[in-house]
């Protein structure tokens, strides 16, 4: 409650702070909205976060561990990256840069994957060297994915608030309790800025808050859902992330395709196509978003109070569905050209 209030007032200021620093996303051709607005709405979910770990502390003592610190202090530099680059548009490869030495810093402080378990005789697999690669390029992996998938109102901010909820209640089933009380927040700030980012926007995310709520998501999933499980648990935060995780595995095929940077921008996301589909009615397509994640999340909750030959079980009924859904899917809908 105390992170959706406190980011509720911070909204105000973080508007004004756009108007004075030009951080302010304008209509042009690949872009949707009608009337120039404001960006550094990640600033705001950011505040709301740290006001809610503070009020947190005071009633249920130091929750501030060593890993939380470390997390804190990345969404810091996150925060800065992205402000960086709603304010001077920063090129794609300085960012990528910015996002490989945040995802280097925190994964070298030591939240990382350290080994996973085999799911039946929970032997321990060790890792090694490829702890921190993994690790690092989940941390890039989820930061990009939320990032591409905000092009509509609300629509990032939605499936980042679903997907954390999901990892918090994924996080109190296996005793993950540590990140608990980040998470909790984390859905009460993204909560609260949707207030003001659901269709019609007056603020959008921005680089500031997509980045933010990637990093968030990829660290809160390895240090809880992640760190120490078994192998089959890999599937869950993928399960948790499927809509925004194969949005941007078609864009990059596309943009191979059509021969273009993989990362500069066009209009042939998942959100794009459905909304010509649906009459360009924003809500419509954003309400089936939330809904395909929500169902996709409820999956990853029961994926993990499975386990034994019952978690590969309920993984290969997943997969099925999902296969014979986009099988009808692949009927409607065309693959679009970049433009």
């Amino acid at each position: 409650m105390a992170a959706l209030l406190v980011t509720l007032a911070a909204v105000w200021p973080v508007k004004k702070l756009a108007a004075c620093s030009n951080a302010i996303d304008r209509p042009g051709q690949r872009k949707i909205h009608a009337h120039p607005t404001p960006k550094l709405g990640g600033l705001a979910i950011f505040i709301g976060i740290i006001a809610a770990l503070g009020v947190s502390r005071i009633f249920y003592g130091n929750i501030f561990s060593r890993e939380i610190i470390v997390i804190l202090s990345g969404g810091l530099l996150t925060v800065a990256l992205g402000f960086a680059d709603d304010v001077y548009s920063l090129p794609w490869s300085v960012k990528l840069l910015g996002q490989i030495i945040i995802a280097v810093v925190v994964v070298s402080c030591g939240l990382e994957i350290n080994y996973l378990k085999h799911p039946l005789s929970l032997q321990v697999i060790e890792l090694g060297v490829f702890s921190k690669i993994l690790s690092v390029f989940w941390i890039l992996v989820v930061m990009n994915i939320i990032n591409l998938i905000d092009g509509l109102d609300g629509l990032a901010g939605g499936i980042a608030l679903i997907s954390a909820f999901a990892l918090f209640i994924i996080s109190l089933l296996t005793n993950q309790l540590h990140v608990v009380f980040l998470l909790i927040a984390l859905c009460g700030a993204t909560a609260g800025f949707l207030r003001f980012n659901f269709h019609p926007a007056s603020i959008f995310l921005g680089d500031t808050g997509s980045l933010l709520l990637g990093y968030l998501l990829a660290v809160c999933s390895i240090t809880g859902v992640l760190k120490s499980a078994t192998v089959i648990a890999l599937g869950i935060p993928l399960l948790s992330l499927l809509i925004p995780l194969t949005d941007t595995a078609l864009a990059i095929i596309r943009r191979l395709k059509n021969r273009v940077n993989i990362f500069l921008p066009d209009r042939g996301h998942l959100h794009h196509i459905l909304l010509n589909y649906y009459k360009d009615s924003q809500r419509e397509v954003v309400l089936l978003l939330y809904s395909a994640s929500a169902v996709l999340n409820l999956a990853a909750v029961l994926l993990s109070v499975t386990s034994g030959i019952y978690s590969y079980l309920w993984f290969l009924v997943i997969i099925a569905v999902l296969l014979s859904a986009a099988l009808r899917l692949k009927k409607r809908i065309l693959w679009p050209e970049s433009k």
